[in-house]
């Protein structure tokens, strides 16, 4: 079954104590993929580990973002 955020911000199946160590992880990665991706932008496109291969360039605010949304959610799987 698809997981939704309710109106509060917070996934149903996770505790306000989950929930908190999500949000620290994803500040800590976001973080650390922004110095990646701002040190990569020296390297050619074809070689940045980060960049995305389709559609526009991304600002290096955004390639973070992303790359955190979607590694992140793995140190919760179950």
């Amino acid at each position: 079954m698809l997981k939704t955020i309710d109106s509060r911000g917070m996934a149903p199946g996770l505790g306000r104590s989950e929930f908190r160590e999500f949000r620290v992880l994803l500040a800590f990665a976001m973080v650390l993929f922004f110095c990646i991706a701002a040190l990569s932008r020296v390297l050619p496109r074809a070689w940045r580990p980060l960049a995305s291969r389709q559609g526009p360039a991304e600002s290096v605010f955004e390639e973070a973002k992303r790359t955190a949304y979607t590694v992140i959610p793995y140190a919760f799987m179950r």
